[in-house]
């Protein structure tokens, strides 16, 4: 069986997601699909629950959904895609990774992987010039790699990060190939709905104004987004704002990629914000961008470090299924060295990982007004049938959903062990 990875958001599952699985079934008998859980890369909760969202991923048809813990997922993108990676070959079974972007064009992205790993120390100089005069740190790298580098494939985010994920399947020296698939119908900034086909980011503008989107997500996914709750940002706003006013400076001590001059900003934005956005529109300068800004207060809220944000994967974590990505989950239980979280409640490692996850969770689930524990009351998704069983059921795999049905047989796995940690 040829297994295809994925690394994703899903935030939320769209038509652009299902016709990127169609295309990577042309070459794979299956998919595993790392995606982030509760937070998301851009520094934010995500729109639906992670529970919600591997539902939808899995009737749009993939068979394993495993969780990116939030430790990589509110890194920069090349810690983004090296804790993705990593945990992508722990799985010890993906025979390639696809992904999304603007070119679509493997080698070149494979080159400028190779080139950047190879940095010479003259690109380096003008790097650091750059940033004296005031770049941030990706157009800085833009403007020293002119002429050695196409510009298109430093400034584009989906070209950005496959040359991300390319550098970290290098620097593993994992056995997983790359392969870029060219991103068509939506880009990943776009704003506005085409033929069909809408951003991740247009959905979730559409969703805040509480507007149809059932034209451009499939037709097995509309009755999840119909029954799910989307986090309120008013909420996530007051919890900010008492953070940052009760604690101030001591709150960023540990935070990775928070440096001095970005929480004095931030600091200083606090007598007149109210919000999340007044913070944002205070502190964001060409160095600072918002994205950089949410993740370092999100990460502070969390209590994510620097030492958190390079440790290898703890764990993996299984947040939806179907049969064939049973099969693949009984294949990776005899590959990993990682211990399987079925059920949260069954996992008894002291994972500082894990415990931060735990916080992301219970902050996702007091925005949306769930109550507390979501991580140890919902059990993954399991959806019966195959990939072609259930798209050809269409709507009826709904019906088909079940809680995980191995639930004696996890407790003979000997790497699905250990205690609950505190959070």
């Amino acid at each position: 069986m040829k297994i295809g990875g994925i690394i994703a958001e899903y935030n939320p599952f769209h038509n652009g997601h299902e016709f990127q699985l169609s295309q990577v079934r042309k070459t794979s008998d299956a998919v595993v699909a790392v995606m982030s859980g509760s937070v998301v890369q851009r520094g934010s909760i995500a729109a639906f629950d992670k529970f919600t969202r591997a539902r939808a991923a899995v009737l749009g048809g993939v068979d394993l959904i495993i969780e990116l813990p939030c430790a990589y997922t509110l890194a920069p993108a090349e810690l983004f895609a090296q804790g993705a990676i990593n945990l992508l070959d722990a799985c010890g079974v993906v025979d390639t990774l696809y992904f999304g972007s603007e070119c679509g064009d493997t080698q070149s992205l494979t080159r400028a992987a190779q080139i950047m790993m190879d940095e010479t120390p003259e690109i380096s100089m003008r790097i650091r010039e750059n940033l004296k005069a005031g770049m941030g740190y990706r157009a800085a790298q833009l403007a020293a790699y002119v002429g050695t580098i196409p510009a298109e494939l430093l400034n584009l985010r989906n070209n950005i990060l496959g040359i991300e994920y390319i550098k970290a399947i290098i620097n593993l020296k994992s056995k997983i190939k790359p392969c870029a698939l060219l991103r068509k119908y939506a880009n990943h900034n776009d704003t506005s709905p085409s033929n069909g086909f809408a951003s991740a980011n247009a959905l979730r503008d559409m969703l805040d104004e509480h507007a149809d989107i059932s034209e451009y997500v499939p037709k097995s996914t509309q009755y999840i987004y119909n029954a799910a709750s989307i986090y309120d940002r008013k909420i996530l706003d007051a919890v900010i704002m008492y953070l940052l006013r009760i604690r101030g400076m001591k709150v960023f001590d540990s935070v990775f990629d928070a440096p001095p001059e970005l929480v004095v900003r931030i600091l200083h934005s606090l007598p007149e914000a109210v919000s999340l956005d007044d913070i944002l529109n205070f502190t964001r300068t060409k160095q600072f961008s918002n994205a950089r800004i949410r993740r370092a207060i999100l990460s502070a809220l969390l209590e994510i470090n620097g030492e958190l944000v390079n440790m290898p994967p703890q764990y993996i974590r299984v947040l939806g299924l179907n049969d064939t990505g049973r099969q693949i989950l009984n294949k990776i239980q005899s590959k990993t060295k990682l211990p399987i979280i079925i059920k949260a409640a069954d996992f008894r490692e002291n994972s500082p990982m894990f415990a931060a996850e735990i916080r992301a969770t219970e902050l996702s689930s007091i925005c949306r007004g769930f109550s507390r524990g979501q991580d140890f009351t919902n059990s993954p998704t399991y959806i019966q049938g195959t990939y072609d069983t259930i798209a050809a059921s269409g709507t009826k795999a709904f019906q088909n959903i079940k809680k995980h049905p191995n639930k004696k047989s996890r407790h003979k796995q000997s790497n699905i062990r250990g205690k609950t940690p505190a959070v």
